[in-house]
C-alpha cells in the first residue's frame, strides 16, 4: 500500500514537471563535491577493457600485429609516421623556473640536466611517447639513480603496447597499474602507475588503450593492399607485350621427311626462335630476320597470301582495368594521408596543387604536432617531474614548467622580407639584435665575433663578450660610465 502511494506521488510529480506527460522521476541524492558520482564508459573485466570493436582483426594481439604490419608495409604510413616523429624529436625543451628566485632557477637547470643525463637520449624518449597518437597510448617506465647528493633518472625505457595484457583500473577510469607479459620468460610483471610515463589519446574513447590514428587507417590500408595485389596479379597475367612467334613446323617436318634438311638443322632453326622468346630484352643489337616467303594456295592458280611462313609480333589488348586500379590506389593513398595529416606529401605527383596549398596543409600538420607536444608536456610534468620532486624532497611550489619549441616551417625569404619591411617602417635592426644572429643560423652562416670586432674598432668589449665583471669594465666609447 505504501509503495503504491509512493508511485502515485512520483507519477504526479512527473506529470507536473513534464507538461502533462507522465514520466519517471528518480529521487534526488546528495553527492559530496569532493567525490565522483559517475563511472567511466569502458568497463574493465579481468584486466581486459570491454571495447565495442566489431572487427575481430582489431582485438587482442591481432590488433597490434595488424598495426605493426601497416607501419612496416604501407609506404605512405611509414613515410608519414617517420616525418611526424622526426619533427617531434627536433623540438627543443627547457624548464621555466617557477619564479625568479635563485633556488627556483637552480632547480629548473638541475631538472633539465637530469632529463638529458639518462641512458636513453631525451629525444628518443619524446619520440617513443609520441607514438600514443598512432597506437592510442604509449607506456614507458622510469628508473631512478643517485647523482651525487640528489636523485635522478637512470633511464626511461619503453614498455611496448603488445606486451601489456591487463589493466588495473578503478571505476572512474583512473589507471592504477598495468600487467606486462615478458617476452623473455612469459612471466606476468605488475607495473605500478607511479613508475610509468603513460600517455593516452582518450578523446574518442575513454578506454585505457585509447583510440589511435592507426585504427582509422586500418580499413583504408587493407583496401589499398588488396588493390595493389590486384594490380600485381594483373601485371603478371597480362598478355600484352608478350612475343608471339610463328614457325612453319609442318613444313619443317615435311622437309625432314624428304631429307631436305636434317633433324639437327630443324632443331637449330626452332631453338633460335625459342632462345629469342626466353631472352628477349630490347637493346641496340636486338632484332630478327625471317624469310619473306608467304603461304600460297593449293589450287591451280597458286596465288600467294599475305601470311608469311615466319613471323613475330607482340600480343595486344585493352588497358582500361589498370587505369581504374591506379585511380582507386591513388584515392586510398590520399585517404590515408588525409587521416595522418600528411596530404601535403602527395602534392606534386600531378599538375594539380600549388605552393600556397602545400603551405596550408603543412601548417595544419604542424598544429597536430604542436598538439601532441602539448600532451607530452603535461605528461612529462606529471610523470617525470612529479616523481623527481618527491624523490628529492624539493618544494612543490618551486617545480618548473616544461616548455617546448613550437614546430614551424621557417621560410628564410619570408623572414628576411618581414625584417626589411620593419626597417622601412622605421624599426631597423641594430647590430646587436638577436634576430640577425637567428637569421644567420637559418642560413647556415657563422655568427660574427663581436669581441674581435670591438677590439678592432678600439673599443672595450661588453661584459657578456669579455667575461670581465661589470664593475671592473671600461665603458664603450661614447657611453656614460656606470
Amino acid at each position: 500500500m505504501a509503495a503504491r502511494k509512493k508511485a502515485s506521488a512520483l507519477a504526479a510529480m512527473g506529470k507536473a514537471a513534464g507538461n502533462g506527460s507522465t514520466t519517471t522521476v528518480r529521487p534526488v541524492r546528495r553527492v559530496a563535491a569532493f567525490q565522483a558520482a559517475g563511472t567511466s564508459g569502458t568497463g574493465v573485466w579481468g584486466g581486459i577493457p570491454q571495447i565495442k570493436e566489431k572487427d575481430v582483426q582489431l582485438t587482442g594481439d591481432l590488433k597490434w600485429t595488424n598495426f605493426s604490419q601497416i607501419l612496416v608495409n604501407t609506404a605512405i604510413v611509414g613515410a608519414s609516421v617517420r616525418f611526424y616523429l622526426n619533427l617531434i624529436s627536433q623540438a627543443q625543451w627547457n624548464a621555466e623556473p617557477a619564479d625568479e628566485s635563485p633556488e627556483a632557477v637552480d632547480l629548473a637547470e638541475r631538472a633539465m640536466d637530469i632529463l638529458h643525463d639518462m641512458e636513453t637520449p631525451w629525444s628518443r624518449v619524446v619520440k617513443r611517447a609520441a607514438m600514443y597518437r598512432l597506437n592510442g597510448y604509449s607506456i614507458q617506465e622510469w628508473t631512478a639513480r643517485r647523482r651525487g647528493p640528489e636523485v635522478g633518472f637512470r633511464d626511461v625505457e619503453p614498455r611496448p603496447v603488445h606486451t601489456i595484457v591487463e589493466w588495473d583500473v578503478d571505476t572512474t577510469g583512473d589507471v592504477r597499474g598495468v600487467v606486462q607479459q615478458s617476452p623473455w620468460d612469459f612471466k606476468m610483471i605488475y607495473l605500478p602507475r607511479a613508475k610509468l610515463v603513460y600517455v593516452v589519446d582518450d578523446s574518442i574513447s575513454d578506454s585505457p588503450e585509447g583510440t589511435g590514428l592507426l585504427r582509422h587507417v586500418y580499413p583504408h590500408s587493407k583496401m589499398l593492399r588488396d588493390y595493389e595485389e590486384m594490380e600485381r596479379k594483373g601485371f603478371e597475367t597480362d598478355l600484352r607485350g608478350i612475343p608471339l612467334m610463328r614457325v612453319p613446323l609442318r613444313i619443317l617436318e615435311e622437309m625432314c621427311a624428304r631429307n631436305d634438311i636434317t633433324e639437327a638443322q630443324k632443331t637449330a632453326l626452332i631453338n633460335g626462335i625459342k632462345g629469342f622468346i626466353d631472352n628477349h630484352i630490347r637493346g641496340q643489337s636486338t632484332g630478327l630476320m625471317f624469310d619473306s616467303q608467304t603461304y600460297t594456295s593449293q589450287d591451280s592458280s597458286a596465288s600467294p597470301s599475305n601470311t608469311p611462313h615466319w613471323d613475330a609480333e607482340l600480343l595486344k589488348g585493352e588497358g582500361g582495368l589498370f587505369a581504374d586500379l591506379a585511380a582507386a590506389i591513388s584515392r586510398k593513398l590520399h585517404d590515408i594521408a588525409r587521416l595522418l595529416g600528411t596530404e601535403h606529401m602527395l602534392l606534386g605527383e600531378t599538375s594539380a596543387g600549388s605552393y600556397a596549398q602545400a603551405r596550408i596543409k603543412m601548417q595544419g600538420f604542424f598544429l597536430n604536432v604542436d598538439g601532441a607536444l602539448e600532451d607530452l608536456k603535461s605528461t612529462f610534468e606529471r610523470d617525470l617531474l612529479g616523481p623527481l620532486w618527491r624523490l628529492n624532497g624539493w618544494p612543490d611550489e618551486l617545480k618548473p614548467d616544461l616548455k617546448y619549441e613550437k614546430v614551424r616551417f621557417k621560410d628564410i625569404e619570408q623572414i628576411t622580407a618581414a625584417l626589411r619591411d620593419l626597417a622601412q617602417a622605421g624599426a631597423p635592426l641594430g647590430p646587436d639584435d638577436p634576430a640577425a644572429d637567428e637569421v644567420r643560423d637559418l642560413l647556415g652562416l657563422s655568427r660574427p665575433n663581436r669581441l674581435a670586432m670591438a677590439i678592432d674598432a678600439g673599443l672595450s668589449p661588453r661584459p657578456s663578450e669579455s667575461g670581465i665583471p661589470p664593475d671592473e669594465e671600461t665603458p664603450l666609447e661614447g657611453e656614460p660610465a656606470a
